[in-house]
Formats: C-alpha cells, sequence, structure tokens
C-alpha cells in the first residue's frame, strides 16, 4: 500500500533515473540537516542483493516531517485520512497509522515496516495551536508502535506551550539614523505579531536579539525592512520577525538638512 512502484516511477520521472533521484535526495537531506541520513532507494524496502542499506535515525526522520509540513501543510489533508476510496470507488484502502483514530489531533504523517527496521512511523498531531512531530523506529508491533508515539507526543504537549514573542507594530527600542531625512532617526517596528513553541519552563527565559541595519537613506517609504529580530531560548532560535518602518519620511530641504546638524 505505499506505492513503492510509483516511488520509482516518479524517481525516474525527476531524476532522470532512480540513481539521479537519489543523489537528489541525499543533497536535500543534507540541506535540511539531516546529518545521520543515506539513502540508497526512492523507496525505503529491504535493499536487494549487493545493495547498501538505507540509513536514518528517528530524530533525521523528524527533521524531514517538519519540513515535509512546513513546506506543503495541504498534505494532511491526505495524510491525515483513515481511509480512502480509489477506483471510482471499486477500491479502499485503510490508512495503517491506528494513531489517527485514537489520539486526538492526529493528521499524519507516515508509518513504515520491514524486518530490519522493525514497526516504524513519523508522527503529527495539533493540538491548541501546536504542532508536535514525533518519529519513532525500531517497535516490534504496530500496537508498540501506537503506543510509543502517542506517550512521546503527549509528552511534547505537556512540556510545551505556545508563547506571544513579540506584538504587530511593537517598537523594538532601538533608533536607526536617517540619512538626509526630514528626521534625524526612527524607531523601527515588529512587522507582524510573533509566536513560538517554547518549553513551558523556559518561558521566562526568551533573548530577544536585533539585528537592525545601521542607517537608512531618506526617503524612506511606509513599511521598508530594516534589519529583524530573533528571538532565541539557550541559544536556540523560537521565532524571529522583520523590523520595519512605519512612516515615510521624506527627504529634507537643504534648509532643513542644516538645521538638523543642531
Amino acid at each position: 500500500q505505499s506505492a513503492n512502484d510509483a516511488a520509482t516511477a516518479i524517481a525516474e520521472y525527476i531524476g532522470g533515473s532512480v540513481e539521479g533521484f537519489v543523489l537528489m535526495m541525499n543533497e536535500e537531506a543534507e540541506k535540511l540537516g539531516m546529518t545521520n541520513t543515506v539513502f540508497q532507494t526512492p523507496h525505503g524496502l529491504p535493499p536487494s542483493a549487493g545493495q547498501a542499506d538505507d540509513l536514518t535515525t528517528s530524530r533525521d526522520m523528524a527533521t524531514l516531517g517538519r519540513a515535509l509540513l512546513s513546506e506543503f501543510p495541504e498534505l494532511t489533508a491526505l495524510t491525515g485520512k483513515i481511509d480512502g476510496d480509489f477506483r471510482n470507488g471499486t477500491f479502499k484502502l485503510h490508512n495503517h497509522n491506528n494513531l489517527l483514530r485514537h489520539y486526538d489531533g492526529c493528521d499524519g504523517i507516515k508509518t513504515g515496516f520491514h524486518n530490519g527496521a522493525g514497526f516504524c512511523i513519523t508522527a503529527s498531531a495539533v493540538r491548541n495551536n501546536i504542532r508536535m512531530i514525533t518519529s519513532v523506529m525500531g517497535c516490534n508491533s504496530i500496537k508498540s508502535r501506537t503506543e510509543e508515539a502517542s506517550r512521546l507526543l503527549s509528552q511534547g504537549f505537556a512540556q510545551y506551550r505556545l508563547v506571544k514573542l513579540i506584538d504587530d507594530g511593537a517598537p523594538v527600542n532601538q533608533m536607526v539614523p536617517v540619512i538626509k531625512g526630514k528626521k534625524k532617526e526612527v524607531m523601527p517596528v515588529a512587522a507582524k505579531r510573533v509566536t513560538g513553541v517554547v518549553r513551558i519552563s523556559n518561558a521566562d527565559k526568551v533573548e530577544q536579539i536585533k539585528e537592525l541595519c545601521s542607517e537608512l537613506k531618506a526617503p524612506v517609504v511606509k513599511d521598508t525592512p530594516c534589519g529583524q529580530i530573533r528571538f532565541l531560548v539557550n541559544g536556540h532560535e523560537v521565532g524571529r520577525v522583520d523590523a520595519v518602518v512605519r512612516e515615510d519620511i521624506p527627504k529634507a530641504t537643504l534648509t532643513e538638512r542644516f538645521w538638523n546638524l543642531f
């Protein structure tokens, strides 16, 4: 039911060959920071004679799951389906992800099994506007896979919460000089409201890092970007937002520029 033949067909179409597509897979894995992953096939089936194993870790699969849903959030309309009709309703497939039936908020992502890897899943669930992703490998049954993934998701929801990092329009409390403008300097603001998922015990430890431009040159148009604000917890980024100027600043006349010197 995993449509491994379709995976091979897609690999040949996009990559020119299975080997070409696998090269693309490994390049993308490296970009995503999947440091312990080496793909050998587009489908993950057990290796044929003389072929090396696909190798990965639970962390890397969770990283891949996060990247997948960040770029293609509409996929949960498919990964979250308990069953589906095919061939004009003459053929029905049932999703092997039992979390969809038993875990509130679950909407994917993918199960897997072969003898070497055991029962595996990369699972996703949303509760209270927080998405948790977990990955479990090496389980000895579908039941234990479901139970372990459920335990990890629940642990995540219990330990993290969504916090407001900054409001839309909040000043960054740092002035930026405006060269040849009617105003000598301006206060940038946050371009939008930003929230982040933070461990509850670290909710009061969010650090704000301002990376603003050194100066602006008039004329300045409203909503001109002027750097960004990053939010860190123990050195780990939990959010970021553009800093913008929320006003027009015309270019000063020669007389105005003269008086601005004083």
